[in-house]
């Protein structure tokens, strides 16, 4: 399963700005690893806000697994717990999520990388990191309490300046094309927003995707450009789907996709909607799983087909030396009829008698060894 989107986080941040001024009642780790933050709000109730690190993030309605606490979640509970929501934002554009709180004077931010393999962390006032659920270490950055949180540097075209087609078709026009990338991979070096939506737009103008970089014509550019900053309308007003193929999911977006035309589409009212049931309940097309003894017995017959092999090449060669010897019977014998009646004799002997390469002559062990 792929890894939400920058486009579809920007959306989802901005269905999530509600959660402004819940207080977080309680914070709840499962594995997965998953989160929840137990919210609640005067006169509106409480909302679980489910993280799923690199998959999904929004309100989940449905909620099974049970609570089992670790050093890690009564460590976040200590520091966010009771702490009110002030606000829900995308960080430098990227896929992180912060939710930034205050409880007293005391600001802090819970920041959700939706990336890789996905991260919580908190961070206080200046951003100094205070815990971590993953430490890492980057060329660029450090995932490391005391250490300052920094987010991934990102591209030039992000969610904030998507509809800007001047600034989309100068990125895409100065951006590298060498021959040996493809349409997807020169303009995805410079735009984040999804590859998804990316290739839609190339696709729409009936451009392949995967054709050389340098075949972009000016017109193509500017036709691409045009194309792409019209995704910028689904971070306000989405119209999330699923999309799905003889009952299985296959993907999930924002908006009509061309590649998926004639799927079946079951559309939802929220972006992180679509989400939760694509990743909290995905049903992926079934594989055929391999059981312990069938693996077992592959092995036992792969070994059986090698030894089988072995012993096939081992009886080629040992043929191939019986023939050999068969005929040159009448060579051997004689070489061995001279060497009982002359008793003591050289290599040089046999070769000149009989015009033969000979190897080696052992009087001690009584073997003459030559060359067919």
């Amino acid at each position: 399963m792929r890894e939400p989107s920058t486009l579809e986080l920007a959306a989802i941040a901005r269905e999530l700005e509600f959660l402004k001024g819940f207080y977080i009642e309680k914070f709840y780790e499962f594995p997965g690893p998953q989160f929840r933050l137990k919210l609640n709000k005067s006169g509106e109730g409480q909302h679980n806000l489910v993280i799923a690190p690199a998959r999904f993030l929004g309100i989940a309605s449905v909620l099974t697994l049970q609570d089992q606490p670790t050093n890690f979640s009564q460590a976040v509970r200590k520091r966010i717990s009771n702490s009110k929501i002030t606000g829900i934002s995308l960080m430098n554009d990227d896929r992180v999520l912060c939710i930034s709180m205050e409880k007293g004077d005391q600001a802090q931010s819970l920041i959700i990388e939706m990336f890789g393999k996905g991260n919580v962390i908190i961070a206080d006032s200046e951003m100094k990191i205070t815990l971590a659920y993953s430490r890492h270490e980057f060329s660029d950055r450090k995932i490391f309490p005391g250490e300052t949180y920094a987010a991934p540097k990102n591209k030039r075209i992000t969610v904030s300046n998507l509809s800007n087609v001047g600034m989309l078709q100068e990125a895409i026009a100065s951006s590298p094309k060498p021959k040996e990338k493809n349409i997807m991979q020169a303009l995805s070096s410079v735009i984040n927003i999804g590859s998804l939506y990316v290739e839609d737009a190339v696709m729409r103008l009936g451009i392949d995707p995967s054709a050389p970089s340098d075949s972009l014509s000016d017109s193509d550019i500017a036709a691409i450009s045009k194309n792409i900053s019209t995704y910028s309308e689904y971070i306000s007003s989405p119209k999330p789907r699923i999309y799905t193929e003889n009952g299985f999911m296959v993907d999930y977006a924002l908006c009509d996709i061309k590649k998926y035309e004639g799927m079946e589409i079951e559309s939802f009212k929220l972006s992180y909607e679509a989400l939760e049931k694509y990743y909290l309940s995905h049903k992926e097309n079934p594989q055929p799983v391999e059981s312990s003894k069938a693996k077992e017995l592959e092995a036992s017959i792969r070994k059986q087909k090698e030894i089988i092999e072995q012993t096939a090449m081992e009886i080629k060669e040992l043929k191939l030396k019986g023939d050999t010897i068969y005929n040159n019977m009448q060579l051997i014998n004689s070489i061995i009829k001279m060497a009982r009646e002359t008793k003591r004799f050289k290599k040089e002997d046999i070769e000149e008698a009989f015009g033969i390469k000979v190897k080696e002559v052992n009087l001690k062990d009584k073997t003459v060894t030559i060359e067919l």
